[in-house]
């Protein structure tokens, strides 16, 4: 069983044929137990069952809101083909609960940063505090026993806030974990034609989304100090190599820089049940408000508008999917959504002028960059050629449309992640835009790109290419590993 293009499928190995079961149009994981699949659909909400042969969906889990519980993700089906162990997002502290395909009552089984793996011959794992833990399970009974215990030889974790499972666990004791190892990104200067420039002088952290300046000499970015710390807001001096703090605490990401370059305005989570937009003065950090409470754990800041006045941002919906809202930042500040679809639209920006949204969509089947009118969203245009590149994570802007300042240009990546477009636009009501045009390639494993106002300059968020090149760990006999397991 598999997601793909919006919906849970299958394939029978023999044959090659592949069969669609159910919608899942933001599919956050499943289980195969005795002739049913258990999934989750749509991000958040109840887990969701269907006859392994197809037919109608069911709920699976009952979601308790009243304790702050947003929705259950990545069941992992026990041995008995009919309980099976799940992650709870929460307001609060994430939990693994214990449900079964025969009702939907769920019972919680420990507290987890990210999904649990039933492992044999007795055994959960799952990540705690930036590492993998194992605890004893009775898979009959549902409970933990003993003290929590490392598991050691794997890579270092990012926690997601996903819920995903970290390893792959046989019944024989064999742990495998994929090689993506999280490690920290160095940033790089390219130019227009994809030739490295230079590398600004600063450390390497775990870097996340970030903006340049208008004069591309500073950077507000988004990083963090360890693989499983807490993101702030810093401010880079690229030509010094110096980072200035302007966040402290709390979880804060995706920064975006004033028209007028006096301020920036990002994200922040407090307890996990619902994301805030935030504003400061770069030079007056004190100065930081929140400004608007989006009502949704899973908002993330695009842009600011190009008057200032506004911010255009993407909220996770559940019939919806992804959307694009935009928040007036006055004294009483309010948001209207831009586009709410059963499509996704994950990401956006505004031109120049303030008369257009270029953003991406999946209405056709595959991601194209499409463009209206702003604010009116009439008159759709495609702009893309054959497709183009986003992620629905909300992790990275890369592939986000960018517009140059004079709004003669718009420049998205291609569906192969690799090779960044370019789009002449002549300006108008409508505006035309020519046909795509290859501008040059990045490097594999870029975790972000960062596109100069002018379109002249090019940061490359990059990790360590060797480990983004490793294929996979694999631990025999894993539980002799375990000290104090015996």
């Amino acid at each position: 069983g598999f997601f793909a293009h919006g919906k849970l499928c299958a394939i029978t190995l023999a044959t090659g044929a592949v069969r669609e079961l159910a919608v899942a149009p933001l599919g956050r994981g499943g289980a195969w137990g005795k002739g049913m699949i258990v999934y989750q659909p749509r991000s958040v909400g109840p887990l969701m069952k269907i006859p392994e042969a197809g037919g109608e969906p069911v709920v699976a889990t009952e979601v308790d809101s009243a304790k702050g519980d947003l929705g259950h993700r990545f069941p992992c089906m026990l041995p008995d083909g009919r309980q099976f162990v799940f992650s709870v997002l929460s307001k609060g502290e994430g939990t693994i609960a214990l449900g079964s395909l025969d009702g939907t009552k769920s019972k919680p089984v420990t507290h987890a940063d990210d999904g649990a793996v039933y492992a044999a011959p007795s055994y959960l794992l799952f990540a705690k505090s930036g590492g993998l833990r194992a605890l004893r399970f009775d898979a009959g009974s549902g409970r933990v026993s003993g003290a929590m215990l490392d598991v050691p030889g794997l890579l270092p974790i990012h926690p997601a806030s996903v819920g995903g499972p970290l390893v792959s666990a046989s019944r024989t004791g064999v742990l495998l974990q994929r090689g993506a190892a999280s490690t920290p990104r160095h940033l790089v200067l390219v130019d227009r034609q994809g030739h490295v420039v230079a590398e600004p002088p600063v450390a390497a952290r775990y870097y996340d989304k970030g903006m340049l300046s208008a004069d591309a000499r500073h950077l507000a970015i988004e990083y963090s100090a360890a693989v499983d710390g807490d993101h702030q807001i810093g401010w880079i001096d690229l030509e010094r190599g110096t980072l200035q703090p302007l966040t402290f605490d709390q979880y804060n990401e995706s920064p975006a820089i004033s028209p007028d370059g006096q301020e920036v305005v990002f994200t922040r989570d407090l307890a996990g049940s619902s994301s805030e937009v935030w504003t400061m003065r770069i030079d007056a950090p004190s100065s930081m408000r929140s400004r608007y409470v989006t009502g949704n754990a899973f908002s993330t800041v695009l842009d600011y508008s190009p008057d200032g006045k506004g911010v255009l941002y993407r909220a996770q919906g559940t019939d919806t999917q992804q959307d694009l809202y935009y928040v007036t930042l006055g004294d009483s500040a309010h948001a209207r959504p831009l586009l709410a679809t059963r499509f996704n639209e994950p990401t956006g920006a505004i031109s120049p002028d303030g008369h257009s949204l270029a953003y991406l969509s999946d209405e056709s089947g595959h991601f194209e960059v499409l463009a209206r009118s702003f604010p009116e969203l009439t008159g759709q245009q495609t702009v893309s050629s054959h497709g183009a590149y986003t992620t629905a994570t909300g992790s990275t802007r890369l592939g986000r449309p960018h517009w140059r300042r004079d709004g003669r240009e718009l420049i998205y990546i291609a569906p192969d992640e690799r090779t960044v477009m370019s789009v002449a636009v002549t300006p108008g009501a409508p505006p035309h835009f020519a046909e795509p045009v290859r501008l040059f390639r990045v490097p594999a494993g870029l975790h972000d790109m960062i596109i100069s106002a002018d379109h002249e300059r090019f940061v490359y968020v990059q990790g360590d290419l060797e480990s983004a090149r490793r294929g996979a760990t694999v631990i025999q006999h894993w539980t002799g590993l375990l000290e104090g397991a015996k």
